[in-house]
């Protein structure tokens, strides 16, 4: 009704705070009785009802975000309602698990999809596992980190024998000072001068060339 008659005042009436108190009250102890009952419900009915589900009837490919805390138990399950056929190019694995993390973490995840024969890219997202606030109050990367996350995952398949398929990275052409360190050796003093994004930081155009041409050795010895 507001939408079509372009009339929003009907909404500063409503008693938002008595309502979502209400809710709450009767929501809350529903959701914790079925969940002490059945301790796989939250991932049922957030996870699987919501997202999983839906994809399944998806025929475009398919990326799936994989943290630190990813249950190696979960990826042939997952496999089966996504990609039930292994196609390749189907899905891409995307892992987003932390420089300290990432090396203890990924080998359980990837043994797990090559046992259940899958076909899927893997690409390593060094950005959102190594995102901090800084001393100064800004959202923040370590340029140090997110290095050491590709490293730690190029030397996870090259252990493994597996594929490292891609990378995503947050960067700019211009010369904001968002991430921390790189060869300009950027300071939290540093991030007020030139802090540009609204959202995520990103590296700039220095640290991304940086970057790119690590990888590049990366690549030359793998």
């Amino acid at each position: 009704y507001c939408a079509v008659h372009r009339d929003f005042r009907l909404l500063l009436k409503l008693e938002w705070l008595r309502g979502l108190l209400v809710f709450f009250a009767i929501a809350a102890p529903w959701f914790v009785m079925v969940s002490i009952q059945n301790p796989e419900f939250p991932q049922f009915f957030f996870i699987h009802e919501h997202f999983t589900r839906f994809l399944t009837k998806v025929h475009n490919p398919i990326g799936v975000k994989l943290s630190a805390k990813s249950d190696p138990a979960y990826i042939e399950q997952l496999l089966d309602l996504v990609d039930p056929e292994r196609e390749p190019g189907r899905l891409s694995f995307i892992t987003r698990m932390g420089a300290g993390q990432i090396r203890e973490a990924l080998p359980g995840v990837i043994e797990a999809a090559t046992k259940a024969g899958s076909a899927a890219t893997w690409i390593c997202d060094p950005m959102h596992g190594n995102t901090f606030e800084s001393a100064s109050g800004f959202k923040t990367r370590n340029f140090d980190d997110i290095v050491d996350e590709v490293r730690g995952f190029f030397e996870v398949h090259q252990g493994l024998g597996t594929v490292p398929g891609g990378m995503h990275v947050e960067l700019t052409g211009n010369d904001v000072t968002e991430c921390l360190g790189g060869a300009e050796k950027i300071l939290d003093a540093d991030l007020n001068k030139r802090y540009e994004s609204v959202c995520d930081p990103r590296l700039n155009h220095r640290q991304g060339l940086e970057l790119a041409f690590l990888v590049a050795e990366m690549l030359a010895r793998d």
